[in-house]
């Protein structure tokens, strides 16, 4: 019998009623319905048993149901039973009229584990799209010594564009950039894609993106953004004021917190060899991983602001670190891989060894930036933030930027930093160094457990508990208890 790995069980009651004269059907269905059917009929048919979707979930024939009775531990199969019972007919329980007797069957389903099925409704779908592949780009980023394309564009294509954005051609230009925007403008433009061009865009607090000008094509566009969402990576309040060119804060404002994240604990479980238990583990700038991130990345996002030419310049940087002052950072959540075989189920389920989130993002001094991510799991994106910033806190960063101002972003306690004090605090911070930064996390190219993390996060000290701050967090809670009481109140 193949082992099911932590299972939940779905329990059917199917009633009738002589007085109602028709079939009541409750169905608990938890995950997918034909995973179910595929699994009973494993289990039967390794019991010898014939299996009829039919007959198994109706009660029209006069023909014998299997019934199955599964019973499991939280972390290994206990025990199958399989009955042979028979039911009436409708037409048999309809000649009681006067009889209240209930026709019942009960039947428990194995099944795997919904959180560890394949989340893939996020993912981009982009009309014709155009075949790519990222393993070819990486051999092509390390083969090359020159990685830099041009767009093509006519004279007068770039005429035309330089009207709406500042043309940029190399480090003096990208100075003077954030002068030149106006009002609500972000961008600059170039056709040139050059990993020296992205480094100098990093070292200044200018994120570098790119745009579809259509037919295949994109242009190098740095953007400056007007808001940018930061938040601080210290132990406490008193800690996060001595960050030189961060705001002033009150309490526990602009502190990632552990807390911040809800994260599901079926994620979080410690390795199990005798079980092969579901577990996860990080990865950090490991060379494997390249081909898996930027692809998942690219399954979820598509060639929208991170195409070909802009990733082989971040393949450029990732593997000729001395030449630019930029470190990029690879991030990797697998399922973690136990020795021996594994055998690959027949259903959309995350197989050991494969990746269920990742994050490409930038070291600029001790301050990192979350580029791009993407995750293909029920809560993979969350626990890819939360060990992101718990770990880029551990390895000594003192500011973590998240880009533009979202909603999630709020919830990691990220402030609104406007353009010329994002600038000036980068500017303050390039400078400084990351090799203990770097080492650090060199220590996760060979995986660490999630929980290594958790367990090890530091402790954020309590604020004031009568301050601003917490006063305001009492009201909401008191006003969300509020609501919940008002609505369970409507509904009984």
């Amino acid at each position: 019998m193949k082992y099911v790995q932590q299972i939940y069980s779905t329990v059917i009651l199917r009633t009738w009623t002589a007085k109602r004269r028709r079939m009541d059907v409750n169905l608990f269905c938890h995950g997918n319905f034909g995973f179910l059917l595929q699994v009973l009929k494993r289990l039967l048919k390794n019991f010898g048993q014939e299996f009829s979707s039919e007959s198994f979930f109706s009660c029209n024939s006069n023909s014998c149901c299997c019934c199955c009775l599964i019973f499991f531990f939280p972390d290994h199969l206990a025990l199958i039973l399989l009955l042979c019972t028979s039911f009436f007919t409708q037409e048999d329980i309809f000649q009681k009229k006067k009889r209240k007797d209930t026709a019942f069957f009960c039947t428990t389903f194995a099944m795997c584990s919904t959180y560890l099925l394949r989340v893939e409704s996020h993912f981009r779908v982009i009309p014709n799209d155009q075949p790519y592949s990222i393993t070819d780009e990486i051999e092509q980023a390390k083969s090359s010594r020159d990685v830099r394309s041009f767009t093509p564009l006519t004279r007068e294509g770039i005429q035309h564009i330089s009207k709406f954005y500042p043309p940029v051609k190399n480090a003096a230009d990208l100075d003077e950039l954030p002068k030149k925007l106006k009002g609500t403008e972000e961008f600059g433009f170039s056709p040139l894609f050059d990993p020296a061009l992205v480094d100098e865009c990093c070292q200044r607090g200018i994120f570098p993106l790119t745009q579809d000008i259509g037919r295949g094509f994109h242009i190098f566009m740095p953007k400056v953004h007007k808001i940018r969402a930061v938040c601080a990576l210290a132990a406490s309040p008193s800690e996060r004021n001595t960050i030189s060119g961060f705001p002033f804060c009150e309490d526990d404002e602009a502190i990632f917190r552990r807390s911040c994240v809800g994260l599901s604990r079926k994620l979080l479980k410690d390795p199990d060899e005798s079980t092969r238990r579901p577990c996860f583990e990080m990865f950090i700038n490991r060379k494997e991983d390249l081909a898996d991130v930027f692809t998942l990345i690219r399954k979820q996002h598509g060639e929208d602001w991170l195409c070909k030419p802009l990733r082989l310049c971040l393949f450029h940087m990732f593997f000729n670190p001395e030449k630019y002052g930029t470190k990029i950072v690879i991030t990797a959540i697998r399922r973690r891989k136990y020795d021996g075989e594994t055998e690959k189920p027949d259903y959309e389920e995350i197989i050991e060894g494969e990746l269920v989130a990742g994050e490409v993002g930038f070291l600029v001094g001790d301050v990192y930036s979350s580029a791009s991510g993407a995750y293909c799991i029920n809560g993979g994106g969350s626990l890819q933030l939360c060990l992101t910033g718990l770990c880029m806190h551990a390895a000594g960063c003192r500011v973590w930027d998240l880009g533009m101002v979202m909603d999630y972003k709020n919830t990691l306690n990220c402030i609104e930093m406007p353009r010329m004090k994002w600038l000036k605090l980068v500017a303050a911070r390039r400078s400084n160094p990351n090799t203990s930064i770097q080492k650090y996390l060199q220590e996760f190219e060979c995986g660490r457990s999630v929980n290594y993390l958790l367990q090890r996060s530091p402790v954020v000290q309590n604020t004031n508990p009568d301050s601003k701050a917490q006063q305001k967090k009492r009201l909401k809670a008191e006003a969300r208890a509020r609501r919940k009481n008002e609505k369970d109140s409507a509904d009984s």
